[in-house]
């Protein structure tokens, strides 16, 4: 069950490349994420859960922000700060920045 999540997950991504509109490839984006975060979640990997939800909440964001032309500098600022508490609540070494800094 877990490879077919990830597989699925995998799919989304791909069908995102192929999507036109910015707010299809977010969704099908959200999508992916969602499915990696279930995929950690039944794994026990609470840390990668929380990071793919946060990356789902911030898709949705951008497109809100879209949607409505509202700047995204605002809601950019918020997530990248939020990442940055999320890297250092997480922290366990050196090793784990580069992967949790990737996210930003």
């Amino acid at each position: 069950m877990l490879q077919a999540l990830g597989w699925l997950g995998m799919a989304m991504n791909v069908i995102s490349f192929q999507c036109r509109s910015y707010r299809r490839i977010l969704l099908f984006r959200t999508l992916s994420e969602l499915l990696f975060a279930v995929q950690y979640g039944l794994m026990g990997q609470g840390a990668g859960m929380m990071a793919n939800l946060l990356v789902c909440l911030r898709n949705q964001t951008f497109c809100w922000c879209e949607r409505r032309n509202y700047p995204a500098r605002t809601p950019i600022g918020i997530f990248c700060l939020l990442f940055l508490i999320m890297v250092l609540l997480d922290w366990q070494g050196p090793l784990s920045t580069p992967a949790r800094m990737a996210l930003l």
